[in-house]
């Protein structure tokens, strides 16, 4: 890696998979990276990786040797995957697109986004705000990482306020109309569902309206809307990033954007306050900021956790315009 001061200009790079499950919000984030380096003066390298965990690997072990700031892909599958490839480097790894890392990973990962145990933590205000009865609360997430521990989140929010789910299930978009069977049979006031955008949207379209109210992570993205028109109405879930302002990215720009150029932002203030790329200095840097990106507060723990910003919760509502979004909790 390049030890140049940053004010000379930055060779940044940025593995994505451009192709296959995270095809669309890779995209958003290739965007938001590519607003971030015209801005800053970097040049920024993208590489499509595909989905495949040996293949992502490879590419970030690749980039880490040329690149003074590299940043994550999109996918929590896909950052365990980038992680191994830097097992062995000093590079850091500016992480805007996964919320369900490695944590045993030795690579150097910076997190900008809250963690994906804090994605509900806002739950039990918004159920009583709802008038929804807590104790009657299913939560179902898909079989992975950041499935588990979203849900995990959404667990533990309901216990510290004295309640228990009365069901956490596994599903996918295969068993999504028999989970929707199960949960009508059980009389669940609500269902907290945490799995893949394709597994979320299958169970929103399997319970019928009004059969109980749904939160869901792709209920915090408009394509919850795309997909389910006036069904999405009263059904809420986390965002990362609300835009109440003017801020720099396209008018239509989604989260992952705003979140990968707030990786930039991060990125840069680190590498101005290192006054180097040199990776220990970054790091060290990076460790030592506080400050507000375009997605809000900034703050790492030694480890390079987030633990300044967590998500909203917004619901859908009916406005002259159609469905919008808009919030009901946040920290």
């Amino acid at each position: 890696m390049s030890a140049q001061r940053p004010e000379l200009g930055a060779r940044a790079a940025v593995g994505l998979p451009l192709l296959g499950r995270y095809q669309d919000p890779a995209g958003e984030a290739a965007q938001g990276l590519r607003v971030w380096a015209e801005r800053a003066g970097a040049t920024l390298e993208v590489i499509d990786t595909g989905d495949e965990p040996d293949r992502i690997a490879a590419v970030y072990s690749e980039l880490a040797d040329r690149a003074d700031l590299l940043f994550g892909p999109y996918g929590s599958g896909p950052l365990r995957a980038a992680q191994r490839g830097l097992q062995r480097s000093r590079a850091v790894m500016w992480n805007h697109g996964g919320a369900a890392g490695d944590s045993s990973s030795r690579a150097r990962v910076i997190d900008i986004l809250g963690p994906a145990e804090s994605y509900w933590a806002g739950l039990p205000t918004v159920l009583a705000q709802k008038g929804i009865d807590r104790s009657r609360v299913a939560v179902a997430h898909a079989p992975t990482g950041f499935g588990e521990r979203t849900a995990a989140g959404a667990v533990a929010a309901l216990e510290k306020v004295g309640f228990s789910p009365v069901a956490v299930s596994t599903f996918d978009d295969g068993s999504a109309s028999a989970l929707a069977s199960a949960l009508i049979a059980l009389e669940a006031s609500a269902v907290i569902a945490c799995g893949h955008i394709e597994d979320d949207l299958a169970l929103m379209e399997s319970l019928p309206p009004g059969s109980m109210a749904v939160g869901s992570i792709v209920a915090g993205i408009d394509l919850a809307r795309e997909r389910l028109g006036d069904r999405v109405l009263g059904c809420f879930g986390p965002a990362q990033w609300f835009p109440t302002h003017e801020h720099p990215l396209a008018q239509d720009a989604q989260y992952p954007a705003a979140q990968a150029y707030a990786a930039g932002e991060v990125a840069q203030a680190a590498a101005a306050a290192a006054e180097s790329f040199d990776p220990d200095r970054l790091w060290n840097a990076a460790i030592g900021l506080r400050m507000r990106t375009l997605i809000g507060p900034f703050e790492v723990e030694e480890d390079g956790k987030q633990r300044a910003h967590s998500p909203l919760l917004v619901e859908w509502a009916q406005t002259s315009e159609g469905p919008k979004r808009r919030v009901i909790w946040q920290p």
